[in-house]
């Protein structure tokens, strides 16, 4: 009887939402007794771990194919390729190919590596999942690999220097998780923040918190607009730290995490509020000018001619055409 592909992932959220594509791309293909590793290079344990995964899967499935890839596997394909139990080791670039899971090229290849020079690849795309199997929240993909070299870190030789999705292509993607069932809430902090503290009053604000796990994302639109006030960053920080590891949060706020002392009365809070966020998320800096503030601006300027046609104030600025 033939037995779907299997996937078995290890380490990341990337490596999460790469798994399922795989998946897709296995599943069109119509690649079939297969167990696909999806490995971690963050830690040795991690690798450890793998291996072992591997070992143990070839003794409970002796006639499947077993296909190495992820972060581990670009970084040290060798050391996967001497495994006996391993018949195939692909990279990083190269799993994300759907060419890649043609049953020809992943079942019968006479090569056991094919793995490229992740610093030659300049671009990333988008792909369209229906959701992450076994999972109740859906992650989307706007960045791979990362320029910094730091010492200790392997990042970036098993995923290359950085690179973007083109942002309609995030946008398609959120926009179809969301078609497919993926609940969005879009709030401003302040807006929400007035509603917890309203259910602190009537002592139902772990219950307020909990309803909004219906939501999959849940988006705070401006949270530097939170006053400097113990009772409203409370409720916020109760909610950041409840929802950060259980569901997902997309945060914009004008300030960077070094002044969020001025959002939170507390340095102990902004610390832990910083701490619980940092380590969970995606920061992006977008050096732009900001749109709320400039229609805030022009409101506060009112009625009357753009400044480019304002009234000149020096007569030395007026030539005879102007009389």
């Amino acid at each position: 009887m033939k037995r779907q592909t299997e996937i078995v992932t290890f380490g990341c959220r990337l490596n999460a939402y790469e798994s399922e594509v795989m998946r897709g791309h296995a599943e069109k293909a119509g690649l079939d007794n297969a167990i696909v590793f999806n490995t971690c290079a963050v830690t040795a344990e991690a690798e450890r771990q793998a291996r072992q995964a591997i070992r143990k899967a070839r003794r409970e499935n002796p006639q499947a194919r077993i296909i190495v890839t992820g972060c581990a596997a670009q970084v040290n394909p060798d050391a996967f390729a001497e495994m006996s139990e391993v018949d195939l080791v692909i990279g990083n670039d190269e799993k994300m190919k759907a060419q890649s899971w043609e049953p020809a090229l992943a079942l019968h290849a006479n090569e056991k590596v094919r793995v490229n020079d992740i610093m030659s690849v300049t671009e990333t795309a988008g792909h369209l999942v229906q959701g992450l199997e076994g999972r109740a929240r859906a992650f989307v993909q706007v960045q791979n690999g990362c320029d910094h070299r730091c010492t200790f870190c392997i990042i970036p030789y098993g995923r290359g220097n950085s690179r973007s999705v083109p942002a309609g292509e995030v946008v398609s993607e959120v926009r179809n998780l969301v078609e497919n069932g993926y609940r969005v809430l879009f709030t401003r902090t302040t807006d929400l923040v007035q509603k917890l503290q309203q259910a602190r009053r009537d002592l139902s604000l772990e219950s307020a918190i909990a309803k909004l796990d219906k939501f999959h994302l849940l988006i705070l639109d401006d949270l530097s607009y939170v006053t400097k006030d113990q009772a409203e960053t409370s409720v916020l920080f109760e909610l950041i730290a409840t929802r950060y590891e259980q569901r997902s949060m997309l945060i914009t706020a004008n300030q960077p995490f070094g002044e969020w002392g001025k959002i939170f009365p507390d340095p102990a809070m902004t610390l832990a509020a910083v701490d619980r966020l940092v380590h969970h998320a995606t920061i992006f800096e977008l050096n732009v000018d900001s749109y709320r503030r400039r229609t805030a601006m022009e409101k506060q300027r009112g009625p009357g001619r753009p400044a480019s046609r304002a009234t000149i104030k020096t007569t030395k600025d007026v030539s005879l055409s102007d009389n």
